[in-house]
Formats: structure tokens, sequence, C-alpha cells
């Protein structure tokens, strides 16, 4: 491994994550989906507008910070209505 890799808990970040979209209680999070691998964090599932879809993203990142949980990204690939509106990703250094 490259010395200078940083090192994520996937599993701290996947269940933190989860959490958010749990507590945020304007979002139906039951058709969304959290997986991390090496610090980036991948939102799926679907929503019924772009609003549900920022909020899940923002609950997200609100949460991990939050908790002061170290992560690359997130993206999101979260589908609006019937189809895909834009992959979005949210970089933090």
């Amino acid at each position: 491994m490259w010395p200078f890799t940083k090192k994520y808990d996937d599993s701290q970040i996947t269940a933190c994550a989860r959490s958010a979209l749990e507590y945020e209680t304007l979002l139906n999070a039951t058709n969304l989906a959290v997986d991390s691998d090496r610090g980036v964090v991948k939102l799926t599932g679907k929503v019924n507008s772009m609003v549900d879809k920022n909020r899940a993203t923002d609950a997200v990142h609100e949460g991990l910070t939050g908790a002061q949980i170290s992560f690359d990204r997130i993206v999101d690939d979260i589908v609006v209505g019937n189809r895909v509106v834009g992959k979005g990703q949210r970089v933090v250094s």
C-alpha cells in the first residue's frame, strides 16, 4: 500500500450515513441505500423530487461531518421519479 494513502473505516462511515438518513424526518429513506468503499460514500435509490435528493445528500454530509467521521466524498446516484437526474459528487477536503 502506498505510504500516503489515507485509511477510512468504511463500516463506521456506512453506519453513520444510514443513521443520518433515518433521522432525517422530512425524507422517506426506505428506498435509499448507502455503501462506502475506501472513504467514498455512494447513495443509491429512488426519491420523489430533487428536494429529497438534495436533502438525502445533505443529511449524510452533515451526519458524517457532525460525527467527525473522516470520508473522501459522497457520490449520489439517486434516481428522481423514474429518471436519473445527473450524477453528483460532493468533494470534501
